[in-house]
């Protein structure tokens, strides 16, 4: 049996040099780019044999990277100058951007985490400390009920993590805060909330500069592909004589490969297949 007809398989490395040594004639096939196309007149068999391994290596499609960061700054990189103090997001490539909140008591911009270069090569200026040149999202001294919400829809994305740098410091003997008190995610608009990350994942080093925090939840699979996704980091109450700061805040988030052609293509033939045989 004989079937003519064209399909392209993208994003699938080395699948020229596999077809050739699974004894698919060459003129069978084309390359061009990150493109296979096959061509007419394939013999069933071998072409069940490609396309089975195709389908195998759907796993092997890259993704693609999407990222968000926030500064708390409008400005602040080479060469405008540092300008004002801002939550809107300031670099994005994810479909729809991300937004960012915080609550609590004596909220305030001062001082930012100093020379952080971004995913778009941009550098953002700032003291390295408390003070200005620079922002962050920070609470002062006495500060409670303190927590900051990023909010994101990750439909058609996943493996989700979120780096930043934090100041916790503390003087004349006080205890920084050392952990974050919850990490949480909400689905239903921060209705109700879950456990995102727990243990050594709440850990923050503490000390007088900016150290950098990350926290990898490629393994929550809940939030994937979800349109209203919430994840709150909360905070314990800021003690007398402590301040806590958090600045480039970066969400970093990849693409869900879609199916590949070739599953379409297998069913077929499968399909083809058992019909031929009752016939």
């Amino acid at each position: 049996m004989v079937i003519s007809f064209s399909l392209t398989v993208r994003g699938v490395d080395g699948m020229c040099g596999w077809m050739l040594s699974s004894g698919c004639p060459e003129e069978a096939f084309s390359a061009s780019g990150d493109s296979v196309r096959f061509k007419s007149n394939i013999k069933m068999k071998p072409l069940i044999v490609i396309l089975t391994g195709i389908l195998c290596s759907v796993s092997g499609v890259h993704a693609a990277t999407v990222q968000a960061l926030f500064t708390a700054q409008t400005q602040g990189g080479d060469p405008e100058g540092v300008t004002g103090a801002s939550g809107a997001v300031s670099a994005n490539t994810f479909p729809t951007i991300p937004t960012l909140t915080r609550t609590g008591t004596g909220q305030v911009n001062a001082g930012g985490e100093s020379g952080y270069v971004d995913f778009q090569g941009k550098t953002w200026l700032g003291s390295g400390n408390q003070n200005t040149p620079g922002h962050s999202f920070g609470w002062n001294p006495g500060a409670s009920g303190v927590s900051l919400t990023v909010t994101l829809n990750l439909v058609d994305l996943q493996d989700l993590t979120i780096r930043m740098a934090i100041r916790s410091a503390a003087s004349g003997g006080a205890t920084p805060v050392s952990a974050f008190s919850a990490i949480e995610y909400s689905l239903d608009g921060g209705t109700s909330f879950e456990t995102a990350a727990s243990g050594a994942s709440l850990d923050i080093t503490t000390g007088t500069g900016f150290n950098e925090y990350n926290l990898d939840l490629t393994t929550l699979s809940a939030i994937e592909n979800q349109a209203d996704v919430q994840i709150r980091f909360s905070v314990p109450d800021v003690a007398t004589n402590t301040s806590f700061r958090m600045d480039n805040i970066l969400l970093t988030a990849q693409t869900i490969p879609e199916p590949s052609a070739a599953i379409s293509a297998v069913i077929a033939l499968g399909v083809i297949g058992l019909r031929r045989r009752r016939a």
